[in-house]
Parts: structure tokens; sequence; C-alpha cells
């Protein structure tokens, strides 16, 4: 069995009996930058919820330090001030001790080419980061300087 490849970039999202797939699919990929999403690939697990009900959940991960910093770094340009402001005064509930950062987008605005927090129905993302930063202005730094550095391109 082959090594299993170092996840960078964790995307989810459940598709309820009430939703369209092809629009949960279409509000993920709206978040993403346009040649990532282009060449993601989602695993679909079929699930029933607690009163029988069908539900989907839509995965994907990136193995690519590179792309996963892209998708936060645009992810983090499009939030709203109030958002940006809300996920720093939250930003250690967002990060764990193992460096994960996990941020929650509203499903019906991501579909709308907006990226807002959200904490119910969601397409929840998780990213692997190489230091652990003291704050979202931090993050965003680190993410610049790279961009700068031509590390993300």
């Amino acid at each position: 069995m082959p090594p299993r490849k170092r996840s960078y970039a964790n995307i989810s999202a459940l598709v309820h009996a009430t939703e369209d797939e092809v629009r949960v699919r279409a509000a993920i990929l709206k978040i993403l930058p346009a040649e990532i999403g282009e060449k993601s690939e989602f695993s679909c697990t079929r699930m029933e919820g607690h009163y029988g009900n069908p539900i989907l959940e839509l995965k994907s991960n990136t193995t690519s330090k590179e792309d996963a910093d892209k998708i936060l770094l645009k992810i983090l340009h499009e939030l709203s001030s109030l958002d940006e402001t809300l996920l720093d005064v939250e930003f250690s509930n967002h990060l764990d001790e193992r460096n994960w950062f996990y941020v929650r987008l509203d499903k019906q605005q991501a579909f709308l080419g907006c990226a807002t927090i959200a904490y119910h129905d969601s397409i929840s993302l998780s990213f692997h980061l190489s230091s652990k930063p003291k704050s979202l202005g931090e993050l965003r730094h680190t993410l610049e300087t790279n961009k700068e550095n031509g590390e993300i391109k």
C-alpha cells in the first residue's frame, strides 16, 4: 500500500435532502481559486439523518501546501471587515494545538460568490499551518509574505 500523502487543506459540506447536490458543489467551487477548483475531486458518503432523511457528505482535500495557502488567502481576502474582526477576536478558537486552522463558510453566500463566516449549514474548511500564528493578522501577514516571496504563485 503506497504511503498516504499529507493533507494541507480539507473541505467538506453536507447536502441535505432539501438541497441540490450540484448547487452545493458549485458553492464549494466558488470559494476556491479557479485553477484549484478545476482539479478538485470530491468523495461522496451517503448517510442517514436522525429521522431517516438522506444526507450526502462531500469531501475534498489538497496535498499541496501552495494550493492550501492559495485557498486560505482567497478566503481571507474576500471576508467582510465584520467577519474578519469576528474571526480575529475568536482566533484561538479556530486554531488547535496541531496547527490546524478551522473556518466555516455559509453555503448560500458561497453559492453567490461571497465568503461569509457561518456556524450552521456551512462549508467546513481546515488548513494545516506550518507555524502557529497568534492572530489573524499574523496569519494574513505570513501568507502575504509567502506570496511576495514567490512561495504562493
